[in-house]
């Protein structure tokens, strides 16, 4: 089995890659950060594992013990037909890494699994010659690490050749042995990658090149390591792609399927026994020796799933925490506070009402619609249901004929939209009413990202900055010539576990 002075002697001089994850679009809000000081990574993990780092104040254990709504696939333990570097788990004796089927989102492939040997087996077999579920609960351990910057780099320039499976050094002398010493001492080794632009468009029945070539290359760095692992690598910008959690959830999915629970996870602050993540994406400035970090999402990660984090350098050499800036925006409490009463006004003389939602998209308005107007019974016309604005009309007059008052659950921006409804015979007849739906972009575009990448059963697909540009480009907000203007309140409604994931960051 190579050690890491063999695997790291087909190396050659350093290099950084450039940025594997896409940069956040929207600045609109920076969040300056200082690391708290950390107990310093064990130097001997055999011994006694890793120690815990801050974690910025994110729940430290929700995430693991809590049995989640159905978040990602059951794997089959079965070696699919991608072409790869490894056909099977074992051969006499050796251990190879097998690519199974790639998960699925929105019946897409989007992120590759495979694992190298049986990365949960003897963690789970010393979890249950414990003696009870109490001593179970908290006792497994994953250490997680990213990959490109985190363990391997390439050999010469900043991006992995397309086609050379042997592009690759490790970052640090001691990659091979750490990682083999922590799972000596007990941990399930687990990587989580984005490899966006590895995937392209993913075909599994044709994968690209560069693929069957990054696949081959992580069975090398396998066997390198020479420890039973897992491997995730999200190919797409949905709900596998750190900072999202598709990948976690995976992990835990795993544990599942090999006979582990949830709640044996340890993630427990300032413990050697918690389960980390170790990861580049930290959002540091440029350091002594070091550029800037190319982007915050493995730090970002970490927070979403409560664990501890290290950097390569804090991890592999015991290097003082560093500051560092997180980017972007997420929600805080005060978005969060409960509303006594969102509800628009309404009237009981008994006159049918048309009423105009005007807002972009992601903003609320259906939800809206389901709180304060279905349960009145008002008919909701939507464009993405009835496909053209034509048949919305025709909706609307259909059900004023009929004595029902509506609702015109559109963006609706220009004000010319809203009087093509004026050629309905009862338009004049009928109440107009105009909610507005007015939320800063950054706010939308986080609302954007939760229902496409926290709600993976809604099956939403993430919708793109054009419709957002177009609806601000053409807003002509109500005048109150329109009729009446009510200004709608967002406020979150959802238990404590879609508060959490609305809590998470996204970009």
């Amino acid at each position: 089995m190579p050690r890491d002075n063999e695997a790291h002697s087909t190396s050659s001089a350093t290099s950084r890659r450039k940025q594997d994850d896409s940069s956040s679009s929207d600045n609109d809000q920076r969040i300056v950060l200082t690391s708290f000081k950390r107990a310093k990574p064990n130097p001997n993990p055999s011994s006694a594992g890793v120690s815990q780092s801050d974690i910025g104040g994110a729940k430290t254990s929700s995430s693991a013990k809590k049995q989640p709504e159905t978040l990602a696939p059951i794997f089959a333990r079965k070696t699919q037909n991608l072409p790869q570097s490894r056909a099977s788990n074992r051969s006499g004796g050796t251990m190879r890494l097998a690519w199974r089927s790639p998960l699925k989102h929105l019946n897409r492939p989007s992120c590759l699994v495979g694992a190298y040997g049986d990365p949960f087996s003897a963690a789970i077999a010393r979890a249950r010659a414990l003696q009870s579920d109490t001593e179970r609960r908290g006792s497994l351990k994953i250490a997680a690490f990213d990959l490109d910057g985190t363990l391997v780099t390439p050999k010469q320039g900043t991006w992995p050749s397309a086609t050379d499976e042997f592009d690759y050094k490790f970052v640090f002398p001691s990659v091979c042995k750490k990682v083999k010493a922590e799972h000596d001492a007990g941990a399930v080794i687990v990587v989580i990658s984005n490899q966006k632009q590895t995937g392209g468009k993913f075909d599994p029945a044709a994968p690209p090149k560069k693929v069957v070539t990054w696949q081959k290359k992580l069975g090398h760095i396998a066997e390198a390591i020479g420890a039973p692992m897992l491997v995730f690598a999200a190919l797409a910008d949905d709900y596998y792609r750190k900072p999202a959690l598709g990948m976690w959830e995976a992990t835990l999915a795993e544990l599942e399927a090999s006979g582990g629970m949830r709640d044996w996870i340890c993630i427990e602050a300032g413990s050697t026994r918690s389960s980390f993540y170790v990861g580049d994406a930290a959002g540091r400035s440029k350091g002594k020796g070091r550029e800037a970090d190319h982007n915050d999402t493995d730090r970002k990660w970490a927070l979403n799933a409560g664990l501890p984090f290290y950097t390569p350098e804090e991890w592999f050499l015991a290097s003082q925490p560093e500051s560092y800036e997180l980017s972007g925006w997420r929600p805080s409490q005060e978005h969060l506070a409960e509303v006594s009463d969102d509800a628009p006004p309404f009237h009981d003389d008994g006159k049918l009402e048309l009423v105009f939602f005007v807002g972009p998209p992601a903003s609320g308005k259906t939800s809206y619609y389901r709180r304060h107007f279905a349960p009145r019974g008002y008919v909701h016309v939507n464009q993405d249901t009835l496909k053209t604005r034509d048949k919305c009309i025709k909706a609307a007059e259909s059900a004023l004929q009929k004595g029902q008052s509506v609702v015109i659950d559109n963006t609706n921006p220009k004000r010319a939209t809203r009087e093509e409804y004026k050629k309905m015979s009862l338009y004049a007849s009928a109440r107009v009413r105009m909610i507005l739906f007015d939320l800063p972009r950054h706010h939308l575009e986080h609302n954007n990202l939760v229902r496409a990448h926290a709600m993976p059963d809604e099956k939403r697909e993430r919708i793109p900055a054009i419709a957002f540009n177009s609806y601000f480009k053409n807003l002509e907000k109500p005048h109150e010539s329109e009729g009446e203007i009510h200004h709608a309140q967002w406020t979150f409604v959802g238990d404590e576990e879609a508060k959490r994931k609305y809590q998470m960051w996204y970009t």
